[in-house]
């Protein structure tokens, strides 16, 4: 079994084979751009000066230089950069102070251990500081590319359409937030965890898709956002069965319709209940760790080394050390909530401000991207958006035609679950964060931001064919092969001869996306290494 094939046909170890070799250039492709990046940072951090940023920057300790301590701050010191700083510093030295809570766990704690395991031997050739540095790089560098892997396999269950998924993996190898994926943040590890997820809930797998809900909420805490995907479903189940049964009661007893709706839901809220603790016990735990460590005194005996206490008493942080913070004696004592609040200033509307003009253009382009892509499904499944979906086939079916609702491609049915999520973290962004963060936030939750960027980048242009996979079962394995596309057939470099080759004759759109994903590779790969305000 590949992809959804079944093994009954014939020819479906050669389709399977081909699903593979996609999935191999994909992985090469994403190998090939995180050296890229890595070297981009390295010149960019060289030739530019480092701004003073005054931001989060404790002091490394102390210690004889060793010999791989100036190599690794040539070649990777330019990702050691705005939050990357925190989650090294986190790994080294733990939840020291109070703002570092709104940095989930799991990225750092993966590093921490790496680093004392795996890669113990680099302490003899570097300082901690610089083995964790480079565990991190590692770490980001599996992820991406089982991420990209991941978003190509999520692609074919969801657009049944091989090159879609092809080219919207390549297009996440080069996506507007890459530098983050690269620097020791956790977009590249939130991002595997949320698309292998999403996978599993195409495969209808509710257990494995929670739990993978579940660690992607103990990186990132939006992760419990990306959870409603599998409850919406849940949903959409509980309400077709009083569609189901509301026709029934006409020509049965009321008691016989309120008994069969009764049973019905006995059997599918308990399995709600049971994948939403799932979703969110990682996230209560590491609440409840956070309420153990600044709330009682298990986190006064903490072991603070003397640069960290004077560099937090120095930047009025507050530590585990000091008086119980405000948060403690909330009703439900969230400390992610409120730090976000009163340390970065997030909340309804409070970004909205003169001086932050700038971090507003920056998002523009992904908020303008997410919001042509979600005009251009509406506008071709207008019933169906308006309601969410929720309503069995044969209500749509009353009215539009069956052929309209389409069963591949961007349009496709399937997708809609997936806008829905994309418009949700949108809207929040937009009123809620920082503004300028959307374009990560965006970049490493939502996949149909990729394959839309896949449709427009091939609606014209008769060089990259596209293959239904159904299609492709129905036809003999000659005729497959000979109409399968040139983007299948054709290798890395002749997709981007060929993308140069054809660049006049492309249409606006597609010049345009593809000028905003190289253009913020190259210009926020060299801000962000030089501590340059940027996503």
């Amino acid at each position: 079994m590949c992809l959804g094939f079944s093994p009954i046909i014939t020819f479906d170890t050669d389709i399977c084979n081909m699903a593979l070799s996609l999935k191999s250039k994909v992985t090469r492709f994403a190998i090939f751009t995180r050296c890229l990046l890595l070297l981009l940072q390295m010149i960019f951090n060289y030739i530019l000066p480092d701004h003073d940023a005054k931001v989060f920057n404790p002091p490394l300790p102390k210690s004889h230089a060793m010999p791989g301590d100036k190599v690794i701050n040539f070649l990777l010191g330019g990702l050691r950069r705005w939050d990357g700083i925190y989650f090294l510093h986190i790994a080294e030295h733990g939840y020291t102070y109070m703002n570092c809570l709104a940095f989930f766990p799991l990225f750092p704690k993966v590093v921490e251990y790496l680093s004392k395991s795996l890669f113990f031997p680099l302490t003899f050739f570097m300082c901690q500081a610089n083995v964790l540095l480079v565990t991190a790089v590692i770490v980001n560098l599996y992820c991406f590319v089982k991420s990209a892997g991941a978003l190509y396999t999520l692609g074919g269950k969801v657009l049944n359409n091989e090159a879609l998924a092809y080219k919207g993996a390549l297009l996440y190898c080069i996506n507007p937030a890459s530098i983050f994926f690269t620097a020791p943040y956790s977009e590249a590890m939130f991002a595997w965890l949320g698309f292998t997820a999403m996978i599993q809930y195409e495969k209808k797998d509710n257990y494995k898709c929670s739990f993978f809900f579940g660690l992607a909420s103990l990186v990132r805490s939006n992760g419990l956002v990306s959870a409603c995907i599998l409850f919406y479903k849940r949903f959409k189940d509980v309400l077709g069965v009083f569609l189901e049964f509301l026709p029934r009661s006409r020509f049965s007893s009321k008691s016989n319709s309120i008994i069969l709706i009764l049973s019905s839901l006995y059997f599918l809220l308990p399995t709600m209940l049971i994948y939403a603790l799932i979703c969110i016990a990682p996230f209560a735990y590491y609440q409840y760790y956070a309420y153990q460590m600044y709330c009682t005194d298990s986190g006064k005996s903490l072991s603070i080394p003397g640069f960290i206490y004077d560099y937090g008493r120095k930047q009025h942080y507050v530590l585990p050390t000091d008086t119980n913070p405000e948060w403690c004696t909330h009703f439900i004592p969230l400390s992610y909530s409120y730090i976000q609040s009163h340390h970065w200033g997030v909340g309804f509307m409070r970004y909205y401000q003169t001086k932050q003009l700038p971090n507003f253009v920056l998002a523009l382009p992904m908020v303008l991207l997410c919001i042509c892509a979600a005009f251009r499904y509406i506008r071709h499944n207008r019933f169906y958006s308006l309601t969410l979906g929720l309503l069995p086939e044969l209500m749509y079916s009353k009215k539009l035609d069956k052929d309209k609702l389409k069963e591949e491609g961007f349009e496709s049915m399937n997708c809609l679950v997936y806008m829905i999520h994309m418009l949700v973290l949108l809207v929040f962004g937009i009123f809620f964060m920082h503004i300028q963060v959307i374009t990560r936030l965006l970049a490493s939750s939502c996949p149909l931001i990729y394959w839309y960027a896949a449709a427009v980048t091939t609606a014209n242009s008769s060089k990259y064919a596209m293959v239904n996979r159904w299609d492709v079962i129905k036809r003999n394995q000659q005729h497959t092969t000979q109409e399968s596309g040139d983007l299948l057939q054709s290798n890395l470099l002749e997709l981007v001869s060929t993308e140069i080759q054809n660049w006049q004759k492309n249409s606006a759109g597609h010049k345009l996306l593809l000028s905003y994903f190289m253009v913020y590779v190259l210009i926020g790969t060299a801000a962000f290494s030089n501590f340059l305000p940027w996503t």
